[in-house]
This record gives C-alpha cells, structure tokens and sequence, in this order.
C-alpha cells in the first residue's frame, strides 16, 4: 500500500510539471535589428558580431592602414565598406580591389584582374588580411604582372 501511495504521489508531481511553459531563455535578451535570439545568445547576421550583435564586422578594417611595404618604403592601405556587410574595397592608387570577409578578424582577397591604363599591363592580384592580436593588420597580397610570376608580400600595418 505505502508502496501505492508513494507511486501516486510521484505520478501527480510528475504531471503536474508537465503543464508548466517551457524556461524561454531569451526573455530580456535584445539583439537588435542584427541578430536573433536562441536559447539565450545572440546569433548574429553575417557581417554583425557582438553580445548584441551591435556591432559591423566592416568597422574593424574600414580605415587607413600604415606601415611599411616589402621594399622598406612607407605603405598605406585604405580600406572601404563594400557593398553588402560582408565585403570590403582595397583602394589602391591605380585601381580597387574586392575583399570578403571571413569573421571580425579575416578577409580574403579572390583573384582579380586588372588592366592600369597608366602602365599599360595587366595585374593579377589575390591575397589575405588579418587582424592581429595587438589591433595591427597582417596583410599578405600577391600581385603578378603581365603573366609573370607572382611577388608576395607581407605587411604589418597601423590603423591611423
């Protein structure tokens, strides 16, 4: 009988919590018009990142960047918001180069082509960023002209 009893006992406790609502986990969490909440964090938008996702990935790199080149001569790399959140433009002198991001700290520079009227010859350029530990930017570019082979080159940089 007490054995009943006990079974009955837990059999009502058992049931009645099944009727409780679910912990909703994302009450009072707020992540703005970027993200969206899951099971208590933020999953952010691509190109958002953040407790909040308050913040654009592009705002890291966007700037001027200083430093020196393979050669030892002093180097700057502008840098410009693209036209989605996940893209960036390398303003060099003679011509513009698309990068992606990756996340808040890497972008990536595809293969391009260009033709510097100027020079009269065509450049091939890829290459990679990376935002350091210390907030300066490792820039690594291979660039090759006219069919040649490529020159590499790995720069620090200094957001001004």
């Amino acid at each position: 009988m007490l054995k009943k009893l006990i079974y009955l006992c837990f059999s009502v406790v058992l049931f009645s919590a099944c009727g409780d609502k679910p912990i909703d986990f994302c009450v009072g969490v707020d992540c703005g018009v970027s993200g969206e909440c899951l099971d208590g964090t933020c999953d952010c938008e691509d190109g958002y990142f953040g407790d909040n996702c308050e913040l654009l990935i592009q705002d890291r790199f966007v700037g001027t960047w200083s430093g020196l080149d393979c050669d030892g001569d002093i180097f700057n790399l502008i840098i410009e918001s693209g036209s989605t959140a996940v893209t960036l433009i390398i303003n060099e002198q003679l011509f513009d180069i698309n990068a992606n991001i990756i996340d808040e700290n890497n972008f990536y520079v595809p293969e391009q082509n260009f033709f510097v009227v100027i020079l009269g010859i065509n450049i091939t350029a890829i290459g990679a960023g990376k935002i350091l530990e210390n907030a300066m930017l490792e820039f690594d570019a291979s660039i090759a002209a006219d069919g040649e082979d490529p020159e590499s080159c790995i720069s620090v940089l200094e957001k001004q």
